[in-house]
């Protein structure tokens, strides 16, 4: 993709983009061998110090995954975290695959392996607010699938090294065998010391585990001690509840009546005690008003749908009235409860 063509998809996004924003970013693709848009993406921000716009570039996900894939594999385990009302977020734990070996290998010689999987575990969090979510609804993906990515991602980039580049180099003409790709990856970064084991083997990009038999017994070997262990530990502190939904606004009206606004309009307004004039309004018309506050069409002095329409018209009754405030302030009715006698 040529600089040009970049530049029009460029310009589709934002009118702050220049030709050479997108020239950097044809020499950043072609330097790392990367496809633009499709496996990285610019980002533009604003430098106060030059008062110009500046281009940056985030490697897509799947440059991360197929990074860590290629370094031998990983295992993920995750779970939800409290949260705001209509966020989610996930805390994230992996350890790649060589990692594991070692920690089978250490509770082989009496190692706890809750204790080697903490040391070698990397943990990160994502967060995926109701606010982002709206612009990605259309995507079909959950809010939690979002979450989900961002935080597995960062554990990614912790536990692998951020080094998508040079893994899209290795796959990036398929006529490396499977043994070549690993050791032109090995190349790049030599085995640790601390690695007991080898590598999982991979075949046409799957990772092969080590031997299941081998696993499950090493495992079983310390469950029974584990359970011993943990049998006599005090139990960890339950997860902290989910935070509490937010209280709805309301008053306690106890007067309502109808209005005219300046343009004409009728509507409903309801006053508190003490006020002359109505501080929260009700707009979804006379047969919803009744259909949602019954008691109002009954009692001494009943509202009918035909005095809700005469201007000036005012009755008594006590009711808590629910109301959500626009960015202009008003106050809006939602819905309505009954004062109790």
């Amino acid at each position: 993709m040529d600089a040009n063509t970049i530049f029009m998809q460029l310009q589709g996004t934002s009118k702050n983009y220049t030709l050479d924003h997108a020239r950097i970013m044809e020499a950043y693709g072609r330097d790392r061998g990367l496809t633009p848009f499709a496996e990285f993406s610019p980002m533009l921000f604003f430098n106060k110090a030059t008062q110009k716009y500046q281009i940056s570039f985030k490697d897509h996900y799947s440059m991360v995954h197929r990074w860590a894939q290629d370094r031998g594999g990983y295992r993920r385990t995750w779970k939800r975290l409290p949260a705001p009302t209509g966020d989610v977020k996930v805390e994230v734990d992996i350890i790649s695959n060589r990692d594991y070996a070692i920690v089978l290998q250490a509770c082989q010689y009496g190692a706890d392996r809750k204790e080697e999987m903490e040391a070698y575990t990397h943990r990160a969090e994502g967060v995926c607010t109701a606010k982002d979510y709206a612009d990605k609804r259309n995507t079909g993906k959950s809010q939690e699938w979002f979450a989900l990515k961002r935080a597995t991602e960062a554990a990614l980039i912790e536990t692998f090294g951020k080094e998508p580049a040079q893994a899209r180099k290795i796959y990036g003409a398929n006529v490396l065998t499977v043994g070549e790709r690993r050791d032109a990856a090995s190349a790049l970064y030599p085995p640790q010391e601390r690695e007991a084991l080898p590598a999982p083997e991979i075949i046409n990009g799957d990772i092969i585990d080590f031997d299941p038999d081998a696993d499950a017994a090493a495992v079983e070997q310390f469950a029974e001690q584990e359970r011993e262990r943990y049998a006599t530990q005090t139990p960890p502190p339950p997860e902290p509840p989910d935070p509490p939904e937010p209280q709805a606004d309301y008053i306690d009206a106890v007067e309502f009546g109808v209005f005219t606004t300046q343009k004409g309009k009728l509507h409903i307004g309801f006053m508190a005690d003490g006020e002359k004039w109505p501080s929260v309004r009700w707009w979804g018309g006379r047969d919803a008003l009744i259909e949602a506050a019954p008691w109002i069409g009954t009692g001494k002095d009943p509202a009918t749908k035909d005095d809700l329409a005469q201007d000036g018209r005012r009755w008594t009754c006590p009711m808590r009235v629910f109301f959500e405030e626009n960015d202009q302030g008003y106050k809006n009715a939602t819905r309505f409860e009954q004062a109790q006698a």
